[in-house]
């Protein structure tokens, strides 16, 4: 049995220079337990601005993120002068957003909001 990798504040630029060498799964998992709850805080802050948008839910804004997180940890270059923390949170609210604006652009959407407007209309003219 595999030892499981803690990622500390302490061992993280250690973890970064191999995880770049290796491309090792363990070590991204554990980049991905250890800032997970950057997700959960990008995408909680983008449902509550983004609440009155009925087609919005938490659980698909913590999806994106995740994806967000994980693209993260491939384009991260800890050579550069940016805590990961940094990094990953701007990548995954832009991820988010990203993902929102083709939900928000889909011809579905467009569709059913042409025939809510239909129906609308329709109602008031009775």
């Amino acid at each position: 049995m595999e030892n499981k990798i803690i990622i500390t504040n302490e061992n993280e630029k250690e973890y970064w220079i191999e995880y770049k060498k290796t491309l090792s799964p363990q070590i991204k998992e554990a980049f991905v337990v250890k800032y997970n709850n950057l997700v959960e805080y990008a995408s909680s802050r983008i449902y509550i601005k983004n609440k009155h948008r009925r087609n919005i839910k938490l659980k698909d804004l913590i999806k994106f993120g995740s994806f967000g997180l994980l693209n993260a940890i491939d384009e991260y270059e800890p050579d550069i002068d940016i805590k990961f923390k940094n990094y990953a949170l701007i990548g995954i609210m832009a991820y988010i957003y990203e993902e929102m604006w083709k939900i928000k652009t889909s011809p579905t959407k467009d569709i059913q909001n042409l025939i809510n407007i239909i129906l609308n209309e329709n109602k008031e003219e009775r």
